[in-house]
């Protein structure tokens, strides 16, 4: 080779090497603009997005049933079944009537709702009801109950007198005296 030729392949390869820099700083210059985007909003939102909406609820269905089971698993851990004669034993709604001076003495969360005549509280221990419709303790003996208000006892052999001839809605163990 001569030294004519050496320096035509050389011009030659210094000219391809510039050309390509110019063309890749072209390119890197215009490539991914706010006109031109590299990925279009459009390839996002018809492609990308459903794979990858798809793509998680299929991991929230696997977890979703991983922890259902351990959910499950755990109650029965730790629950035991409950014994039939306590369950129907005085549970149920019942309406009582009493004549003035009659007493009613109940069992720990027995529920009542004066519905007819007039009722007071009656217990030796502090609070003796409390009542469910307003969530305060009504705490003293002979205090008259509102018709129509959720009472609960909270101490056994606290309840409540007739003061006139009374209807009441009562749920749990009790005794009329």
């Amino acid at each position: 080779m001569t030294r004519k030729q050496i320096v035509l392949v050389v011009v030659l390869v210094i000219a391809a090497a510039a050309i390509s820099a110019g063309i890749t700083a072209w390119a890197a210059g215009t490539y991914g603009t706010r006109t031109d985007p590299l990925v279009t909003l459009s390839y996002l939102d018809e492609t990308v997005r459903p794979e990858v909406m798809e793509y998680i609820d299929k991991l929230v269905a696997e977890k979703s049933q991983e922890m259902e089971a351990l959910l499950d698993e755990k109650v029965a851990e730790h629950s035991t079944p409950a014994e039939p004669e306590l369950v129907d034993q005085g549970y149920k709604d019942t309406v009582i009537s009493l004549t003035p001076g009659q007493i009613v003495v109940c069992q720990v969360g027995v529920e009542i709702m004066p519905r007819v005549g007039t009722v007071e509280s009656w217990g030796e221990n502090s609070p003796r009801l409390i009542d469910e419709s307003t969530h305060e303790a009504v705490t003293g003996a002979g205090v008259q109950l509102q018709k129509n208000h959720l009472y609960m006892v909270t101490i056994k052999n606290n309840g409540f007198k007739a003061t006139s001839n009374a209807k009441v809605i009562i749920k749990g163990d009790y005794e009329i005296r």
